[in-house]
């Protein structure tokens, strides 16, 4: 598959087209897995409102991102309590249902934390990580070996992803904007967020709520609000 993704720390670099056919296959074999034990998008009106949610920041992504207009992107919903979103790179997300039926969350809440995940795709943060730590493998005369080595590597990294602060900061400040550009209320940020810092699950795992980081959230949203009133 030929996929478009601008990577800033590896635009350079001809491994990250590789890499990317890479991730799809590792999202392929994520939803085989998931579909084998019946999990996924098994709760239609969750993934009804996921796909909605998406397809909104989506279509405010290219203002952010011009190149996410290539990304080949697709949404879908497995089946665990976690409220948890993973973005693999290239534009595919595997979104846990429990962040829609089990946090009460409302629509724009819901769509902060999605947001967050579009924010590091359209940031290349996990393509420049994944790019500075390739190992022999994705090296491999062989190109099929490369793609394959690359599917491991992304798996890998889906499995316990793990955020530096600076780039948590980035993301937050860029998903506030995508948020105020596809109409959703960037001041459900710091709401969405603090509901997610009580559950010490999912995604908080990975970018951990503190006090310092709610208070940029907060100033992230403000900062966005008159665009999100001009979209409106």
């Amino acid at each position: 598959l030929a996929v478009a993704l601008q990577a800033p720390a590896a635009a350079a670099d001809p491994e990250p087209a590789t890499l990317l056919r890479g991730s799809e296959i590792a999202y392929r074999r994520a939803l085989a897995a998931d579909a084998e034990k019946k999990a996924l998008n098994a709760d239609a009106a969750a993934t009804q409102q996921l796909r909605r949610i998406a397809n909104r920041l989506i279509g405010a992504a290219p203002a952010i991102e011009p190149a996410s207009r290539n990304y080949r992107w697709e949404m879908n919903l497995r089946a665990d309590p976690a409220a948890d979103v993973r973005a693999y790179p290239g534009g595919h997300l595997l979104v846990n249902d429990g962040l829609v039926t089990r946090t009460g969350m409302k629509e724009d809440e819901v769509a902060a934390v999605v947001a967050f995940a579009f924010a590091r795709l359209l940031l290349g943060h996990d393509v420049a990580r994944l790019v500075a730590g390739a190992d022999a493998a994705t090296r491999s005369p062989d190109p099929n070996r490369q793609v394959l080595a690359w599917a491991d590597a992304v798996a890998d990294a889906m499995r316990a992803p793990r955020y530096a602060a600076a780039e948590i900061e980035a993301a937050d400040r860029v998903s506030a904007e995508l948020m105020a550009r596809a109409a959703y209320d960037p001041r459900a940020l710091g709401s969405a967020w603090r509901q997610l810092a009580r559950t010490n699950a999912g995604i908080v795992v990975a970018a951990p709520v503190t006090d310092a980081r709610l208070a940029s959230i907060d100033g992230f949203a403000r900062t966005a609000v008159p665009v999100y009133e001009e979209t409106l």
